[in-house]
C-alpha cells in the first residue's frame, strides 16, 4: 500500500496568492488607478474587474474548503461560488455567441474574455466539489481533471507571454489575457489539483511521499522548465542578432546536459530503489522466518490448549461430583418445573429421597406435609421469566420442622435459548437469623445507650459552660492577683534600685541587690503563670507584623550580657546568610521563646559557650525558620526528658535541687512555638550539653536587603587578625567576616598572636578579646603597640557590663556580637588613618527636662517610687491621687505628659483618659499608662481609651526612660501633639 499523500502548503499558498492578486487589482488598480497593478507588462492587456473578483472569491472558497469545518461558513461560500460560476458562464456564453455567430448579445453589464471565463468556470465547479461534505463529494479525479483542463486553457497563453517578454509588438498578438491573470489562474488550478491528493488519483500519484512521487515531481518540473528555458533562450539569441550556430550549439549542449542530468537522477533513483528493494527482501525473509517461528509456537499453543480443554472437561465432571457433596442442598428441575435431581445434602436436610421428590415442584416439596409455600411458588415463576432470584424464606422438612433458608434459583437454557429448567440451592441460615435477632436487640440497646449518651453530652456541655465561666473567673482572679502583686512589687523593686544609688557599703549593696533579684524572680513567676493561664484558656493572640529577625535575636542576647560576663561564658548567634532580613510574625513572643531557652542554657552551663543558630527552609506557604540553642552544660538524663515540657515540672524536682524555676518556661515556649505553626524538641547528652530547637512558620519581606551586601566593595582584600581564646567565638568571626571580603587569621592566645606578628605579617585591623588567660587583652595590646605593628588599629572585644573607658584602642565591639555593630566598627577602623589611638567613647543620656509632667497614682509607695525615678532622670512631676483629680488638673493647667495609673478609686485611668480626650484644648497631652495590669487585654484597653504608650509595673528605670524618649520621635507623626516640647 502506497503512503497516503500529504496535501502540503501548496493549495493554501495558491488560495492566499489568488486572494492577494485579485484584491490588489480591484483595490490598488481599479480603485486607486495604479497602472502597474492593471498592466504589469508593457503591451499586455489589463486584468478586468470580473476576473479579479473571481480570483479573490475562488481563492477564499478554496481556503475555506481546506481550513474551515463549520457547515454554515462552507454553505455561504458554496452559494458565492455558484453565483460566480453562473455569472462567468453567462459571460462565456456571450463571448461564444459573438465569436461564432457575430451577434452583439449582452446579458450582463460586465464582460470577460473566453480565455479568462472558461478556466475560472472550470476551477469554480471543482471548488464546489471540495466544499461538499465528505460523504457527498465527487471522486478526487473529477476535481483534478477540471483543474487540469483549466490549466491547459491558460498554459499556452502564459507561455507565449513569457516568450514574447520585452517585445510589445509581438505580445499584442497574445493580449487576450493579462499575464498576472494567466499566472493567477494557473496557480489556482494547481491549488485545486493538489487540494485532495487521495491515493489512486493523479495528484495523489504526484504528491505521494514515495519514490515514484518524488521522481514524478522532479520530471514534471524539468518538463515544464526545459521548453520555457529553450524558448526564452532562442528569443534572446534572435533578438540580439547572434549566429544561428550559437543557437543550435548552445541548445544542443543544454538539452544534452538536462537530459543527462535527468538520466543520472533516474539512474540514482533506480539504484536507490534496488537497494531499498534488497533491504525489503531481507526484511521479508526475516519476517517469513519469524512467521514460521510464530506458526510453530501457535501450533504448540493450540496443542496445549486442547490438552487444557480435555483437562477442563474432566474437571467439570469432578465439579459435578463436588456439587453432589456440597454443604448446600441442591436441586435441578426440568423444563416443566418438576424436580428431577437432588444432591445428598438435600436428602440429609429435608429427609426426602430423590424418588420422593421427583416430579414435584419445589414449592410443594419444600412445604413439608402441609401442601405448598406461596413465596417459593412466586420465586419459581420469576425464574421461569428468566430472572436470577436470591431470597430468604421459611421452609419445612419432611417431618414438618420449619427453618430459615437462603434460596438461590438460576434458569437453565438450551443453546437455542429455550427454557430447560432451573438449578436451585438452599443453605440453612437459622443460626444467622438468630444472630440477627441478637444484633437487633443489641441495636435497640445501643439506641438506649445513645439516648443516655446524648443526655451525658448535654450535661457535659453544661459542664463546659460552667468550666468556661470558671475559666473566666480564674483569668479575672489571675489578673487581679497579678495587679495586686505587681503593685507592692513596684515599690520593692523600685526602692531597691533607688537604694543601690545612695552610696551603700558592700554589705548593704549586697542586701539591696538580693531584694531586687528576689523581686525580679517573683515577677518572672507571675509573668509565666499569666502566660500559661492565657495559653490554657486559648486566649493567646499572636501579632503579624514585619520585624528584623537578626535584630530580634541580638536584642534577646543583650539581656544576658551581665550573666555571661559573670560566668565567663561565650554567647554567640549564628544566623544563616540565606535568611531574609525582614520576616512577618510576633517579634515579642519570638523574643520570649529565645530569652527563655538562652536563660535556661546559661543557668545550666558553667563553662564553655551557648550558641544560638538560625536557619530556614522554603515551604509552599512561605518559610520555616529553625532556631537552635546549644550549650555545653550538664545535659539532661534520658529518663527525665519527658518532664521538660510539662507545666510546673522540673528535671530535678527534689527539695535539694540546685537550680530553681517555676517549671513553666519550657511549657509556655513549646505552646507558643506550636501556636506559630511550628514545634519544639530537645537533643541532649548527659555531661556534654543540650540543644533545644524549635521552628515557626513565617513569610519573608522581599523589599529588605541582607546585612553585609554593601560590605564587599569596602572590605575586599583587607585582612584582620582575631585573638580570642574561645574556639566558638573564633569560628563565629571567621564565618561572618569572610563573606564580607575579609581575609581572617585567628589565634587562640596572645602568645600565638605575637608569634604571627613577629613573622612580619601585617593586618589592617587587630581584634583582641579582653578576657583571656595568661596574657589578657589589655596586656596584649601594650605588647603590640610597642612592636612593629604598633600603628595598626586595635578593636577591643568586650562585654556590655564592662563600661570603663580604655585607652589605646580605636574602638570596642561588645559581646554578644552584633553584625551591624561589628560591620560599623570595622568600617570605621579601615577608614581611619593609621597610628591614631583614642579612648573608647561612652554613651550620654539625653534628658527631656522641659516636659511638664502630671503623675496620677493612688498608692503612696508607688508615688514615691515614680517621683524618685523621675527625679533621677531630671524631671519634676505634679502629683494627683485619682482620675477625677487628673481631669481637674488638666482643665486648670497645661501638661505635656501624663503618667496615668489604670486602677484607681473614684475614677480609673481609662475613664479619666476618655474625659481628657473629649476636652477642647489647643494641644493634647501625651498619656502613658503606668499599671500593674500587664496582660495584652489591658494594653488594648489602655490604647482604646486614648492612651499613647504603656509601661507595666514594676517600673524599670530603663523602661520609663525609653517611654519618655519615645515622645520626642512619636509626637512628630501626630500634629495634635505639636505643642509637646522636647529638649
Amino acid at each position: 500500500m502506497s503512503p497516503r499523500p500529504n496535501t502540503g502548503r501548496l493549495p493554501v499558498m495558491a488560495a492566499v496568492l489568488s486572494i492577494v492578486i485579485g484584491l490588489s487589482v480591484l483595490v490598488l488598480g481599479w480603485g486607486f488607478g495604479i497602472r502597474t497593478f492593471l498592466t504589469p507588462l508593457e503591451g499586455s492587456v489589463s486584468m478586468k474587474p470580473p476576473t479579479a473578483t473571481s480570483l479573490a472569491t475562488l481563492g477564499a472558497a478554496l481556503a475555506v474548503a481546506l481550513l474551515v469545518t463549520r457547515p454554515m461558513v462552507r454553505r455561504i461560500f458554496q452559494a458565492l461560488t455558484v453565483l460566480l460560476v453562473a455569472g462567468m458562464g453567462l459571460m462565456l456564453i456571450e463571448r461564444l455567441i459573438a465569436k461564432f455567430w457575430g451577434a452583439n448579445f449582452s446579458m450582463l453589464p460586465v464582460h470577460s474574455s473566453i480565455e479568462a471565463a472558461l478556466p475560472l468556470v472550470l476551477n469554480g465547479v471543482a471548488i464546489l466539489g471540495l466544499l461538499q461534505p465528505a460523504n457527498r463529494r465527487p471522486r478526487a479525479s473529477t476535481e483534478q481533471i477540471l483543474a487540469l483542463l483549466a490549466g491547459a486553457v491558460v498554459l499556452p497563453i502564459f507561455t507565449a507571454e513569457i516568450l514574447t517578454f520585452g517585445q510589445p509588438g509581438e505580445m499584442a498578438n497574445y493580449n487576450r489575457l493579462a499575464p498576472h491573470s494567466a499566472f493567477a489562474v494557473l496557480l489556482l488550478s494547481a491549488g485545486v489539483f493538489f487540494a485532495r491528493p487521495e491515493p489512486g488519483s493523479p495528484s495523489g500519484f504526484v504528491a505521494a511521499d514515495s519514490l515514484a512521487g518524488r521522481v514524478m515531481r522532479h520530471l514534471l518540473l524539468a518538463g515544464f522548465a526545459i521548453p520555457l528555458l529553450e524558448g526564452a533562450g532562442e528569443r534572446f539569441i534572435s533578438n540580439h542578432g547572434l549566429p544561428v550556430t550559437w543557437h543550435i550549439g548552445a541548445f544542443t549542449v543544454a538539452q544534452i546536459v538536462l537530459l543527462s542530468t535527468i538520466a543520472l537522477y533516474v539512474g540514482w533513483v533506480l539504484r536507490r530503489s534496488d537497494r531499498l528493494r534488497n533491504v525489503a527482501e531481507k526484511e521479508r525473509s526475516a519476517a517469513l522466518h519469524q512467521l514460521e517461528y510464530q506458526a510453530a509456537r501457535l501450533q504448540e499453543s493450540v496443542s496445549r490448549r486442547t490438552t487444557e480443554l480435555s483437562q477442563a472437561l474432566a474437571y467439570n465432571q469432578r465439579l459435578a461430583l463436588v456439587a453432589s457433596h456440597t454443604t448446600d442442598a441442591v436441586f435441578i428441575t426440568n423444563a416443566a418445573g418438576e424436580i428431577e435431581w437432588v444432591n445428598e445434602r438435600f436428602t440429609k436436610v429435608f429427609g426426602y429421597t430423590l424418588a420422593e421428590v421427583s416430579g414435584r415442584r419445589p414449592a410443594q416439596a419444600l412445604a413439608g406435609p402441609d401442601g405448598t409455600i406461596p413465596a417459593l411458588a412466586e420465586l419459581h415463576a420469576r425464574v421461569d421469566g428468566g430472572e436470577l432470584v436470591h431470597a430468604e424464606a421459611i421452609v419445612k422438612a419432611k417431618s414438618g420442622t420449619p427453618f430459615w433458608c437462603e434460596v438461590e434459583m438460576q434458569p437453565v437454557r438450551t443453546t437455542g435459548g429455550a427454557a430447560a429448567g432451573l438449578v436451585g440451592s438452599l443453605s440453612d441460615i437459622t443460626a444467622r437469623k438468630a444472630a440477627e435477632e441478637q444484633v437487633l436487640a443489641a441495636k435497640e440497646e445501643a439506641e438506649q445507650l445513645n439516648s443516655q449518651l446524648e443526655n451525658a453530652i448535654a450535661q457535659a456541655q453544661q459542664s463546659a459552660i460552667e468550666a468556661n465561666i470558671a475559666s473566666q473567673a480564674k483569668s479575672a482572679f489571675l489578673a487581679t492577683m497579678s495587679h495586686e502583686i505587681r503593685t507592692p512589687l513596684n515599690g520593692i523593686i523600685g526602692m531597691a534600685g533607688l537604694l543601690r544609688d545612695t552610696g551603700l557599703d558592700a554589705r548593704q549593696m549586697d542586701f539591696a541587690r538580693t531584694i531586687e533579684t528576689s523581686g525580679d524572680a517573683l515577677l518572672a513567676i507571675i509573668n509565666d503563670v499569666l502566660d500559661y493561664s492565657k495559653i490554657e484558656a486559648g486566649r493567646i493572640e499572636l501579632e503579624r507584623a514585619p520585624f528584623d529577625l537578626r535584630q530580634c535575636i541580638e536584642n534577646a542576647l543583650d539581656l544576658f550580657a551581665a550573666k555571661v560576663a559573670e560566668k565567663n561564658l561565650e554567647l554567640l548567634a549564628s544566623v544563616d546568610a540565606s535568611i531574609p532580613t525582614m520576616i512577618v510574625g510576633d517579634v515579642t513572643r519570638l523574643r520570649q521563646i529565645v530569652v527563655n531557652l538562652v536563660g535556661n542554657a546559661l543557668k545550666f552551663t558553667a563553662t564553655g559557650e551557648v550558641v544560638v543558630s538560625v536557619s530556614s527552609t522554603k515551604t509552599d506557604g512561605g518559610l520555616e525558620v529553625q532556631i537552635a540553642v546549644r550549650d555545653t552544660g550538664i545535659g539532661i538524663p534520658a529518663d527525665r526528658r519527658d518532664r521538660l515540657f510539662q507545666p510546673f515540672s522540673q528535671v530535678d524536682s527534689s527539695t535539694t535541687r540546685k537550680f530553681g524555676g517555676s517549671g513553666l518556661g519550657l511549657a509556655i515556649s513549646r505552646r507558643l512555638a506550636e501556636a506559630m505553626g511550628g514545634r519544639m524538641w530537645v537533643e541532649s547528652e548527659e555531661g556534654r550539653g543540650s540543644t533545644f530547637s524549635f521552628t515557626f512558620a513565617t513569610q519573608e519581606d522581599p523589599d529588605a536587603l541582607p546585612i553585609g551586601e554593601e560590605s564587599r566593595p569596602t572590605f575586599a582584600g583587607r585582612s584582620v587578625l582575631v585573638v580570642d581564646d574561645n574556639a566558638a567565638s573564633r569560628q563565629w568571626l571567621i564565618a561572618h567576616l569572610s563573606p564580607w571580603g575579609l581575609r581572617v587569621t585567628a589565634c587562640e592566645s596572645g602568645a600565638a598572636a605575637l608569634e604571627v606578628l613577629g613573622r612580619g605579617e601585617r593586618f589592617g585591623v587587630i581584634m583582641i578579646d579582653r578576657a583571656m588567660p595568661e596574657l589578657d587583652g589589655l596586656a596584649l595590646a601594650e605588647r603590640i603597640r610597642s612592636g612593629p605593628a604598633g600603628a595598626t588599629p586595635l578593636l577591643l572585644m568586650n562585654s556590655l557590663v564592662e563600661t570603663a573607658n580604655v585607652t589605646g584602642f580605636f574602638g570596642q565591639v561588645s559581646k554578644p556580637f552584633k553584625c551591624a555593630a561589628l560591620f560599623s566598627a570595622l568600617g570605621a577602623a579601615f577608614g581611619r588613618a593609621p597610628g591614631t589611638v583614642t579612648a573608647v567613647p561612652m554613651e550620654k543620656n539625653v534628658e527631656l527636662s522641659t516636659l511638664r509632667l502630671l503623675l496620677v497614682e493612688d498608692n503612696p509607695v508607688n508615688q514615691r517610687v515614680a517621683n524618685m525615678l523621675l527625679a533621677k532622670l531630671g524631671y519634676r512631676a505634679t502629683l494627683v491621687q485619682n482620675g477625677a483629680e487628673a481631669v481637674a488638673a488638666v482643665e486648670a493647667g497645661t501638661f505635656d505628659v501624663i503618667l496615668m495609673d489604670m486602677e484607681m478609686p473614684v475614677m480609673d485611668g481609662c475613664e479619666a483618659t476618655r474625659r481628657i480626650r473629649e476636652m477642647r484644648a489647643p494641644t493634647r497631652p501625651w498619656i502613658v499608662a503606668l499599671t500593674a495590669n500587664a496582660m495584652n487585654s489591658d494594653r488594648q484597653r489602655a490604647f482604646a481609651s486614648g492612651m499613647n504608650d504603656f509601661v507595666a509595673k514594676p517600673i524599670r528605670l530603663g523602661d520609663l526612660k525609653s517611654a519618655l524618649e519615645r515622645i520626642g520621635s512619636d509626637r512628630a507623626h501626630d500634629p495634635a501633639f505639636a505643642g509637646v516640647v522636647v529638649s
